[in-house]
C-alpha cells in the first residue's frame, strides 16, 4: 500500500541520516565505521517513492506524466459538465420540475434532482431515486457524453495508479535483501545507542579486557539498583570494591 511505501521511505531516510552521521564520527567510533560498510541508502528507490506518494499516503498527481495528463483532462471535462448543468438549472422552463437548485453525483455521474411529477419533462436518463421516491436523479442528455468521458478518465487514472504502484512494488522486491539488512542494522545501532545512554545515566565506565583471568571492580554499584533509585539518590546505593587478581577459570563439561 502507499502507507507501506512511505514506511520504506522513512526507513531509507533514517539510513541516509545515520550514514551522514557515521562519516563524521566513524574515526572515533568503531560501530559507526562498521555501519558505513553495511547500510545501503538506495537513492533511486527513495526518489521514486518521494515522487509517487505524499507523506500522508495519498498519490502524487505528478507521479507520472501520464497520470498528470489524465487528471488535468478530467478537471477540464468536469468543468465543462458543471458549466452545462449551471446553464440547465438557470433555465426558467425547468424551475417547476426541479426538486432543488443544485446538481449532484449518483453512481459517479452528474445528475440533477427532478420532482416525480417532472418525469419525462426533462430529456435525460433516470440514474437513481431518493429513498422517499419523490425525487428522480436525472442525467440530462446534453451531458451524457461528458459523463461517459469522466468515467473513462477515472478508469484510466486507476489503471495508471496501479501501474505506478506495481513498478514501485517491483523495485522494493528487487531491493528486499538490502532493505532487510538496513532494518536490522538500524535496530542493532539503536540497541548500542540505548546501551550507551544507559551507561551515561549510571555513570558507568568502559571495561578493560586483560590477558589473564582478572576481576577488578572499583567502587562498583549494582546497575539495576542504580536504575531503580530516584534521580540524585545514587549515593544511597552501597558501592563495593572487588579485586580477584588471581581468579581461576574452571571449565566444566
Amino acid at each position: 500500500t502507499s502507507l507501506e511505501l512511505r514506511s520504506i521511505f522513512r526507513l531509507l531516510e533514517s539510513v541516509q541520516g545515520v550514514l551522514s552521521f557515521s562519516k563524521i564520527h566513524s574515526l572515533i567510533c568503531s560501530p559507526l565505521a562498521q555501519v558505513k560498510e553495511v547500510l545501503r541508502p538506495l537513492p533511486q528507490l527513495v526518489k521514486k517513492i518521494a515522487q509517487a506518494v505524499h507523506p500522508d499516503g495519498t498519490i502524487n498527481e505528478q507521479a507520472s506524466p501520464t497520470l498528470h495528463q489524465i487528471i488535468t483532462q478530467k478537471q477540464r471535462v468536469r468543468a465543462q459538465v458543471e458549466q452545462q448543468l449551471q446553464q440547465l438549472l438557470s433555465n426558467s422552463d425547468w424551475h417547476q420540475y426541479l426538486q432543488d437548485d443544485f446538481f449532484t453525483l449518483r453512481s459517479d455521474r452528474y445528475v440533477i434532482p427532478i420532482k416525480i411529477e417532472g418525469r419525462g419533462r426533462v430529456a435525460g436518463s433516470i440514474i437513481d431515486t431518493s429513498d422517499s421516491g419523490q425525487t428522480l436523479f436525472v442525467e440530462p442528455n446534453v451531458i451524457r457524453d461528458l459523463n461517459l468521458s469522466l468515467q473513462d478518465l477515472e478508469l484510466s487514472k486507476k489503471l495508471e495508479i496501479i501501474r505506478i504502484f506495481t513498478e514501485l512494488t517491483q523495485m522494493v522486491r528487487n531491493e528486499l535483501a538490502a532493505l532487510e539488512a538496513n532494518y536490522y542494522e538500524l535496530i542493532r545501532l539503536d540497541f548500542l545507542s540505548a546501551q550507551a545512554e544507559f551507561a551515561l545515566q549510571l555513570g558507568a565506565n568502559a571495561i578493560q579486557i586483560a590477558d589473564a583471568p582478572l576481576i577488578d571492580l572499583r567502587v562498583a554499584r549494582h546497575p539495576l539498583l542504580l536504575a531503580s533509585s530516584p534521580s540524585g539518590a545514587h549515593s544511597n546505593v552501597v558501592a563495593n570494591t572487588i579485586n580477584m587478581a588471581s581468579a581461576t577459570i574452571i571449565d566444566v563439561h
